[in-house]
């Protein structure tokens, strides 16, 4: 009796442990995705929930679910991948886009992105295609080229283009008229347009009108994990919350705010 009581106390414990495992993940340094309205690549530093965007919150949640003690680190865009697959130090990656391969486990996806093309109401242009970029300067995320549909047959017919993983970077240059228009997630560009307006509330250039045309099907992003029972798990929890309607809930709650702040 004595034996199996001891057995017993040994798997409480085991499992208390494994619930409170601490999960590092690796997340991109882009406005309105984990770090909120942060232009900061800071990698040492953890996200706090308050600081979350709309799919750190989506995460976050997946994760309360789980079980898990979640850590963010935000790295660049493109690197958070490679540094991923590359440091043991890592257990996950978060927004990996569905042309990424990995030796690891990846996870249904939890996002979606709806990529289109911000321009300048000054250029007085409706943007409906790709056709309609036809000579002017684009300027877009690392990868786009790889992963939008025609993009990489339309690009020869662009006065310009160029992919930078810095959003923020797009962001100005489109409000400073050095390019025409730019190719990315609307939230994202507006999230990034939001930062500089309030750190710079004195330059008239990034207060310019904008207008987002989504001219992509939304893509899905999904999460790589190390170890294949926190893939599952993530899974599982995330079935659950998207039957029930909590993530639905998260997103548009999100969306709220980015519309009440424009």
């Amino acid at each position: 009796m004595i034996k199996i009581n001891i057995l017993l106390l040994l798997l409480i414990i085991t499992q208390s442990q494994l619930l409170a495992q601490e999960i590092k993940v690796l997340a991109p340094d882009i406005a309105g995705t984990f770090n909120n309205f942060s232009n900061k690549s800071d990698f040492n530093k953890s996200q706090s929930t308050h600081d979350l965007g709309r799919e750190g919150r989506i995460v976050h949640e997946i994760f309360g679910c789980m079980g898990k003690k979640l850590v963010f680190i935000v790295a660049p865009y493109g690197r958070h991948v490679k540094w991923f697959e590359e440091d043991t130090n890592f257990d996950a990656v978060a927004t990996v886009s569905p042309d990424t391969q990995s030796k690891y486990f990846s996870s249904a996806p939890h996002i979606k992105y709806t990529n289109g093309v911000s321009t300048l109401y000054s250029l007085k242009k409706d943007i409906h295609t790709l056709d309609d970029l036809k000579g002017l300067r684009v300027i877009s995320f690392v990868g786009a080229s790889s992963m939008l549909p025609k993009l990489k047959e339309a690009i020869p017919t662009f006065k310009s283009y160029v992919e930078k993983s810095s959003q923020e970077l797009h962001s100005k240059m489109l409000l400073k008229s050095r390019v025409d228009a730019v190719i990315s997630d609307g939230i994202i560009f507006a999230s990034h347009t939001k930062k500089l307006q309030q750190d710079n509330p004195k330059e008239q250039a990034y207060f310019s009108p904008v207008k987002f045309s989504p001219i992509f099907d939304s893509t899905n992003f999904h999460m790589v994990f190390k170890d294949k029972n926190n893939q599952q798990l993530f899974n599982s929890c995330l079935l659950k919350l998207t039957n029930n309607g909590r993530l639905d809930k998260i997103n548009t709650a999100f969306l709220l705010e980015q519309i009440m702040n424009i």
